[in-house]
């Protein structure tokens, strides 16, 4: 038994073998776990009935990409630990909306490893906004680095995509709609097949169903996690 406990952190193990002949060492898809631990943040979003793209763990769709691509996560390095490595490329996995913040630290590991950095985005998008990114991270010119560019990579909602050029700048997931309230010109975005609409801002990751009176009079009547009629429900008018 003592030897199958021993055997069993060895099988979580993976490494990566650099073409210089490095190698770096990390874990196999699946059994990283969540780093920064569970967020609750994200737990009360799902109780209030957010978007499923909204409110996956970061770890889901790091592991995800690391088998997509056939590579380690958490790789370690002399300062940190990358989010997932190959061979060709180190990445960073970050939320559309602190893409920056994801973008500095792939270039740091990226010095450290001597390898392609490229950045792994997820959390719904329109275009336009995915195509702004894209463009700020082509003009940014790389010096002493492997790669002149920094790669953008996109969680589709079903798997990962590199976005290789301006046609290929698409609403994420697939399939999300994007615009503004017809009763109050909020922005707002509609996921997967849900006729809700949730209050959409660059900068922050999209949040609970977005209610004004008069969307909600003609449209949520019935929708559970309307505040709205919570309110009308639990101060009847006498």
């Amino acid at each position: 038994m003592t030897a199958r406990r021993n055997r069993e952190p060895e099988r979580r193990k993976a490494s990566i073998l650099l073409s210089h002949g490095r190698s770096i060492f990390g874990m196999r898809p699946g059994h990283a776990g969540n780093r920064g631990g569970g967020s609750l943040d994200l737990w009360m979003a799902r109780q209030r009935g957010c978007p499923e793209t909204e409110t996956v763990e970061e770890y889901e769709v790091r592991d995800h990409l690391a088998r997509q691509l056939d590579a380690v996560t958490e790789a370690q390095l002399p300062l940190g630990f990358a989010d997932v490595i190959t061979a060709q490329a180190v990445f960073e996995v970050e939320p559309r909306h602190t893409w920056r913040e994801g973008a500095r630290q792939v270039l740091a590991y990226a010095a450290q490893c001597d390898l392609p950095p490229a950045l792994a985005l997820y959390r719904a998008i329109p275009a336009a906004e995915m195509l702004a990114i894209f463009t700020k991270l082509q003009a940014i010119t790389l010096h002493g680095l492997r790669s002149d560019r920094i790669a953008l990579w996109w969680w589709t909602g079903k798997t990962w995509q590199q976005i290789t050029s301006p046609a290929l700048c698409a609403n994420m997931p697939l399939g999300a709609v994007f615009g503004s309230c017809k009763y109050c010109n909020e922005r707002v975005a509609w996921l997967g097949d849900s006729k809700i609409c949730h209050g959409y801002e660059p900068t922050r990751p999209i949040g609970e169903m977005h209610c004004c009176p008069e969307l909600c009079l003609t449209t949520h009547e019935n929708q559970k996690w309307c505040s709205y009629w919570a309110a009308q429900r639990a101060f009847p008018a006498r």
